[in-house]
């Protein structure tokens, strides 16, 4: 195969919650996932490729009862 390496780094990852002082429950959640992608190919040549995104998940709870 051409593809040498393909890999993920995660690095400080976060998770942020609102507790409702009241119930003591959660109601709301934000989820942060920083990474970098790494890709190393070797197809004329070796070629080295790194992207770096985040993935964010942001929740809010309701309780029904």
């Amino acid at each position: 195969s051409f593809v040498e390496e393909f890999s993920t780094q995660y690095y400080d990852c976060e998770v942020t919650v609102t507790v409702d002082k009241a119930s003591g429950r959660v109601i709301h959640a934000v989820y942060k996932t920083p990474l970098v992608l790494k890709v190393r190919v070797n197809m004329f040549g070796t070629h080295d490729a790194s992207l770096g995104f985040t993935f964010e998940k942001d929740y809010t709870i309701t309780y029904w009862f």
